[in-house]
């Protein structure tokens, strides 16, 4: 909890980057709840913090234009303590 937006976004895409991906056109995540898109928006200028209890969806993607690309999405739970994961599904590319 605490943590602003932007600087999530900020070093997801820089994970990317170090990995040798490019980086994406579109937000990072958002948040989910009675909505399948809500605030917050995690996104290079937001500065929305974080708070526990709120679930965000981040979503970065590995695109390369006018071949392929991939997007997917964990479900991360902000509690009192740090993230929580809950789909805990393995995004090791072999």
């Amino acid at each position: 909890p605490g943590a602003r937006c932007r600087d999530i976004d900020q070093a997801v895409r820089q994970q990317l980057l170090d990995q040798g991906y490019p980086t994406y056109p579109h937000h990072t995540g958002h948040g989910i709840g009675v909505i399948g898109h809500e605030a917050p928006r995690v996104t290079p200028h937001s500065d929305e913090r974080l708070q526990a209890g709120m679930v965000i969806m981040l979503e970065p993607g590995i695109y390369y234009p006018g071949e392929t690309g991939v997007r997917l999405e964990h479900a991360v739970l902000v509690t009192a303590s740090g993230p929580e994961i809950l789909t805990p599904y393995d995004l090791n590319i072999p």
